[in-house]
């Protein structure tokens, strides 16, 4: 568990490990460079990897992507601590609020951290050691107290020789998707009560029903438990998830197919959650939820101003581009696009001049969410409750506010005197240190919006501002 004295040397470490209650096997090399890749293998195969450059993940359909601001801090901070190399504390982003012990010879045998989804804590015990490195045997990893993550060390050893390649992000992506030429690719969609976008689909091939459309769904597609009963998906284990309402835990399965639209994924994960609690936003029962996993495998194109919603076959958009560029058209003015957490992040700015990344989320809906709902630590940090009159109430437990903001400029549009969101809950997807807060569907509605996951873009193609 000490730090690696030679440069230029990589070691291995294998063995067994067990994931969201799924067990597996992992193979962990790393160098002294800090480079490193966990590859787990198993019913949730996962990997994660640093390159020297930037940090990455693939997820457990092989889907890569590379990880940014507070997501890449916080899933290298127990990586790096189970390498050794984890000997500075200043080197740690305080907003992780990060505590180490270490035993006596420096070495860190418990490292926690505090973020959206709990406290996350590693343990290190036990000892593997070849040619000098140590490294810890068993590690266990609980969010909340709750198991997450064990891996037990069977073999370690120095490498003799090792392709720098393998620390590299994979370009593969995984070849579940189809899409049928012959269906449009707006899709039908109706809005709830609530505000948030409804469209229909099928799992495995059964009657299409609602589900809610949602870009802050960073994860697998969910289906509401009455569902998941009905239809023949082994169950591969279950996870921790946070929402608005608090954590629960859900079992994750693995259908047949997935249809939306001109659509079809090829054995989707399925995350499956009691979603009754849906029940009073639409006169027909909500089936799930559709979010990173769907949005990933195509070019979205969002209208909510005139509630249009298409998903286009990435290759088949590529080609009308391309005929758009040889005849003249204006091309698309693509802007790079950060996906942390798998969810959508822009720049804007607001009241005082301010300038902060925002979550684009078309699942946030209802007054004050459907415009903006700030983070909690951006409420504190820059004193926005300060002198503003506001409506205290309580959302699953956490306090919020309702209150008017001076402005928001989002996209070249300014929004004067809007209702917002002020979180002052200390966990929860609202209490992110690492972007200012969440933009709803109502700040949406004066643009066209292309957003386009595989190749890290987007663009604000036309808008109408407000007058």
């Amino acid at each position: 568990m000490a730090a690696v004295q030679q440069r230029g040397v990589a070691y291995v470490a294998k063995g067994t490990c067990e994931t969201s209650g799924a067990v597996g096997s992992f193979q962990f090399t790393f160098d002294d460079d800090e480079r490193f890749v966990l590859v787990v293998q198993g019913p949730l195969p996962e990997k994660i990897g640093f390159d020297g450059r930037e940090t990455w993940s693939t997820d457990w359909t092989e889907l890569p992507r590379v990880l940014a601001l507070g997501e890449e801090q916080a899933e290298r901070l127990g990586i790096l601590a189970w390498m050794g190399t984890l000997l500075d504390s200043t080197k740690i982003d305080p907003r992780l609020h990060a505590e180490i012990e270490r035993d006596d010879r420096g070495s860190p045998t418990r490292v926690s951290r505090r973020g959206m989804e709990g406290t996350e804590t590693w343990r290190f015990a036990g000892v593997r050691e070849s040619e000098g490195q140590r490294l810890a045997q068993d590690v266990r990893v609980d969010v909340d107290g709750e198991p997450s993550r064990t891996f037990q060390v069977t073999s370690f050893e120095r490498a003799s020789q090792v392709d720098p390649s393998i620390y590299r992000r994979p370009l593969e992506r995984p070849q579940d998707a189809r899409f049928n030429a012959s269906i449009p690719a707006a899709l039908p969609i109706t809005r709830a009560r609530s505000g948030h976008v409804l469209t229909k689909a099928s799992i495995d091939g059964g009657e299409a029903g609602w589900f809610i459309l949602d870009t802050g769904a960073g994860g697998s597609t969910l289906i509401d438990s009455k569902l998941g009963e009905k239809i023949d998906a082994p169950n591969l284990g279950s996870i921790p998830a946070v929402g608005v309402f608090g954590k629960i835990l859900m079992t994750v399965r693995r259908g047949q197919t997935l249809t939306i639209g001109p659509l079809t994924i090829d054995r989707p994960f399925l995350l499956e959650q009691d979603l009754s609690f849906l029940a009073a936003i639409h006169d027909e029962p909500i089936l799930g939820i559709l979010g990173y996993d769907v949005l990933s495998r195509c070019i979205v194109e969002i209208d909510l101003g005139e509630d249009a919603f298409s998903l286009h076959d990435p290759a088949a958009f590529a080609k009308s581009a391309a005929a758009r560029d040889s005849s003249g058209t204006k091309a698309i003015a693509w802007e790079p696009l950060a996906l942390p957490y798998r969810v959508p992040l822009v720049s804007a700015s607001y009241e005082g001049g301010r300038q902060g990344f925002f979550r684009i989320d078309v699942g946030a809906a209802g007054p004050g969410f459907g415009n903006v709902a700030f983070h909690s630590p951006v409420v504190e940090r820059n004193q926005l409750l300060h002198d503003r009159e506001v409506e205290e109430l309580d959302l699953g437990g956490d306090p919020i506010a309702l209150g008017t903001l001076q402005y928001f400029e989002l996209g070249g549009c300014r929004f004067d005197h809007p209702t917002v969101v002020f979180a002052q809950g200390k966990e929860g997807p609202l209490a992110d240190e690492w972007t200012d807060g969440n933009i709803g569907v109502d700040f949406l509605k004066p643009f066209r919006l292309l957003l386009d996951y595989s190749n890290a873009r987007m663009a604000f193609v036309a808008k109408n501002c407000p007058q």
